[in-house]
């Protein structure tokens, strides 16, 4: 039994090293959820201190309200000189309560935009912040690909041993399948975990270089086992 399985031991122990990972992984999210918010909440903490979450989602960062709100020099002086005590009109507070309206209705527009890009795969906000709802979805995507890539790169590699494909092939592709399962979930834990701190788009990003390879070393074994495999299927040698 052991002889058909040597060639792709690797792939086999890195198949269970992730599926381990995975189970650990989830039971400390579980187990550690405060903590895991702690940190999420100190990381996305703006450099400026009215930037809105909806501003990291799009990875927008506004500019500082010392700067926004400045009045020139003297502004304050000429209003001062100028101002004049007026009696409200029936039509002015016409148009005010109206502008009132409008901004409220505007206000609960983006409240609700905010709601529907935070959470990346819907459902109701757990946080205040939708930046730290996809920062959860995201770090519990982790565990579901080492679970999901565990599993299937112990079946590749067992598919492997008991096929006709050549010893080294066989080492070579288990150990791809095994790499790349291993390698794919780290990505989406760290994505969460960029998120608040740099935004949703530019936190995906920045795991780009992680992703790619593990994604061509999970396809290259997928698809070679499934290239002998149909050899064999065939009657070929």
């Amino acid at each position: 039994m052991y002889a058909p399985v040597k060639p792709v031991r690797i792939g086999l122990f890195l198949g269970l090293s992730t599926l381990i990972f995975g189970i650990i992984w989830a039971a400390f999210i579980a187990t550690q959820h405060e903590r895991i918010h702690e940190i999420l909440e100190e990381s996305g903490k703006p450099s400026y201190p009215d930037v809105p979450p909806a501003a990291l989602l799009a990875n927008k960062t506004p500019p500082p309200q010392n700067e926004m709100t400045a009045a020139p020099a003297g502004h304050e002086d000429h209003d001062h000189d100028h101002a004049v005590s007026k009696e409200p009109t029936p039509q002015t507070e016409e148009s005010s309560h109206g502008d009132h309206e409008e901004h409220d209705h505007s206000a609960g527009t983006m409240s609700m935009g905010e709601m529907e890009v935070g959470g990346e795969g819907g459902g109701e906000h757990l946080h205040d912040s939708p930046l730290l709802d996809l920062a959860h979805t995201r770090l519990t995507r982790g565990h579901i690909h080492a679970m999901g890539l565990g599993l299937l790169a112990i079946a590749v590699s067992f598919v492997l041993a008991f096929s006709t494909t050549p010893t080294r092939v066989k080492t070579a592709l288990s150990t791809c399948i095994g790499m790349g399962a291993l390698t794919y979930p780290f990505s989406w834990i760290l994505m969460g975990f960029r998120t608040p701190e740099i935004g949703a788009e530019a936190a995906e990003a920045s795991v780009m270089l992680l992703v790619g390879p593990a994604m061509l070393l999970v396809l290259a074994g997928v698809v070679g086992a499934a290239f002998y495999l149909l050899r064999d299927t065939a009657g070929g040698e």
